[in-house]
């Protein structure tokens, strides 16, 4: 359970994603879209948490899946995490990660990685530190890169849900495009 209670219209929402990501859980479809519009100040944060935290705990639906909560900026995944936390200090059912958690090597069972498509997508290489750099001789001696995090989730057979905060803002087409190829998440 959550230390707030949502407002009627935010728990309507919640119910509403649920009910949508089931039934689009079902197709054979990969990279499906759910929107949730939401005026600003309306709680789209917290109502996407309290959506991700109930998913996690459906009677009804237990597939293996991961998490990726991917903003336009640091200081906005780290809100987002730590809202996230502040929310559900009592019931966490989910880890939640940051691009320091690369090191573990995979997304495991409803971990929730938090993050910055900069970091993915950055047109200078210095900036893009979490993709395979195209020269192996570059690789680091130790740790894991997006792809490697990736490639390890889905070899388990774990399916990635990709929250995109504010998909709108500062990214192209085409960088999102090279983030959701990697990806693939079913939703």
């Amino acid at each position: 359970s959550c230390m707030i209670k949502p407002l009627d219209f935010q728990q309507k929402a919640i119910d509403d994603l649920v009910r949508q990501f089931k039934k689009l859980w079902r197709t054979e479809q990969d990279q499906i879209q759910i929107t949730l519009k939401s005026p600003t100040g309306s709680g789209k944060t917290f109502m996407t948490s309290s959506f991700v935290n109930e998913m996690t705990d459906q009677p009804d639906w237990d597939s293996d899946i991961a998490w990726i909560w991917i903003t336009f900026s640091d200081d906005l995944a780290m809100q987002s995490k730590e809202k996230f936390e502040a929310y559900f200090k009592q019931s966490m059912k989910n880890q939640l990660l940051t691009v320091a958690d690369f090191n573990q090597g995979k997304l495991n069972r409803n971990d929730v990685l938090f993050l910055n498509w900069q970091k993915l997508v950055a047109t200078n290489a210095k900036d893009r530190v979490l993709r395979r750099p195209e020269d192996i001789q570059l690789s680091k001696e130790s740790g894991s890169y997006w792809e490697d995090v990736i490639e390890a989730t889905h070899a388990e057979g774990r399916k990635i849900i990709m929250i995109i905060d504010e998909s709108h803002k500062n990214v192209t087409e085409s960088d999102q495009k090279i983030v959701l190829d990697v990806a693939n998440p079913k939703i």
